[in-house]
């Protein structure tokens, strides 16, 4: 693998994103995601997801301009939804009607946090008719998120 600047300065946004949430932790800052959200490990409830999106995007070094869905199907990918709507419109064993028109409602938000956010929620209802284990590597959906720029965050006094 090919070290390139992007990898640079990728690997250098996820340390300073990793030095600032443990200095705000270290200062009982109580606003981040709990742990468990952070880490990957099985929240209680798959309903609390969309808020703990909601609230990882929300923190204050997240760069909101820099927020961007990407989703893969297979071999296609778009900065969109349209790729799982295609998906999901071809599925002919259920009844998908109410959300093909929801996703499409939510593909048409330009404010991608929201977007990130309704996406979820729009499908954590239908997560059961959803699953399929054998497409389960090829159906992805990501939600990149950047950081503010130091000099844009706020100055600490001291």
């Amino acid at each position: 693998m090919k070290i390139t600047p992007s990898i640079v300065a990728r690997t250098l946004v996820a340390a300073l994103l990793v030095v600032l949430v443990l200095r705000f932790w270290a200062q009982g800052g109580d606003d981040l995601p709990p742990h468990e959200f952070a880490y990957g490990t099985a929240l209680k409830s798959s309903e609390a997801i969309p808020e703990r999106m909601a609230q990882f995007l929300s923190l204050e070094v997240m760069d909101p301009n820099e927020i961007q869905i990407e989703t893969f199907v297979g071999n296609r990918s778009e900065k969109n939804l349209t790729p799982l709507i295609t998906y999901i419109s071809s599925q002919k064993n259920h009844d998908f009607g109410p959300l093909m028109a929801a996703l499409k409602n939510v593909d048409q938000l330009t404010n991608q946090k929201e977007k990130a956010i309704q996406l979820v929620k729009t499908l954590l209802p239908y997560k059961d008719l959803l699953r399929n284990e054998s497409q389960q590597d090829s159906i992805i959906v990501f939600v990149y998120y950047g950081l503010k720029q130091p000099s844009n965050l706020p100055q600490e006094p001291g």
